[in-house]
C-alpha cells in the first residue's frame, strides 16, 4: 500500500505527507505512534474527500494497510524477504484488492449502497453486465501484461508507431477500435 501511495496521485500524498502526518510527529516519535500517525493521516484524507462515513472508512482501509505494512516491518528480526517475480506477483495482487475495496466505499453513496456492490461481487454472477465486453476484457488484459513486458517493449513498440505516417497511425487506431467494437454483445 505504501508503494501504491508513493506511485498514485502524488500531489495528494505529497499534501497528505507535509500537512497532516510530519506535523502530527511522522515517524519520530516511535513505532507506535508512527502507525497513529499514518492512520490519523489517511482518516483525515479521507474526511477531506467529503464530510461522509464512506470517506472516512475509504482513508481508514489505506491506513490500516499502511499501520500494518509499517508493524510488520517493525518487528524484532524482521528481514525483508527476497524481491523474486512471484512475490512481486502476489503482493501486487493484493494493493489492487485492498485499494479496490476502498474505492467501493469512496464511491459509494452509503454503507447500504457499498455493501450491495461487496455482496453482488460474490453473490452477483447470474447475468452478464452490459459494460463488460470481450473488448473491455481485452483491454484489461493488455494493460496488466504489459506491466510485465521488457522496459524497452513498450518504447520500441511507441517508437515504431510513432515514425508511421499519420494516416498510417490512423488505420492502426481504427482497426483497434473495429477490433474492440467486434467483441461486445451481440
Amino acid at each position: 500500500v505504501q508503494d501504491f501511495w508513493q506511485r498514485w496521485h502524488i500531489t495528494l500524498s505529497t499534501f497528505l505527507r507535509d500537512y497532516l502526518y510530519i506535523p502530527l510527529g511522522g515517524n519520530r516519535l516511535g513505532p507506535g505512534r508512527t502507525r497513529v500517525n499514518l492512520m490519523l493521516t489517511m482518516l483525515l484524507g479521507g474526511l477531506w474527500h467529503g464530510a461522509g462515513w464512506t470517506f472516512i472508512v475509504w482513508g481508514g482501509i489505506h491506513g490500516v494497510g499502511l499501520a500494518f505494512e509499517r508493524w510488520r516491518r517493525d518487528r524484532p528480526g524482521y528481514a525483508e524477504p527476497r524481491d523474486t517475480r512471484t512475490r512481486r506477483i502476489v503482493m501486487r495482487l493484493i494493493t489492487f484488492n485492498v485499494v479496490c475495496l476502498a474505492w467501493i466505499f469512496f464511491r459509494a453513496d452509503s454503507f447500504a449502497s457499498a455493501w450491495d456492490i461487496i455482496t453482488g461481487l460474490f453473490t452477483g454472477w447470474g447475468q452478464a453486465s452490459p459494460l463488460v465486453t470481450g473488448g473491455v476484457m481485452l483491454a484489461i488484459a493488455v494493460g496488466i501484461g504489459s506491466q510485465y513486458l521488457p522496459a524497452r517493449f513498450p518504447y520500441a513498440l511507441m517508437d515504431r508507431f510513432g515514425r508511421l505516417p499519420v494516416l498510417g497511425q490512423a488505420a492502426v487506431l481504427a482497426v483497434a477500435l473495429m477490433l474492440t467494437n467486434t467483441m461486445g454483445p451481440e
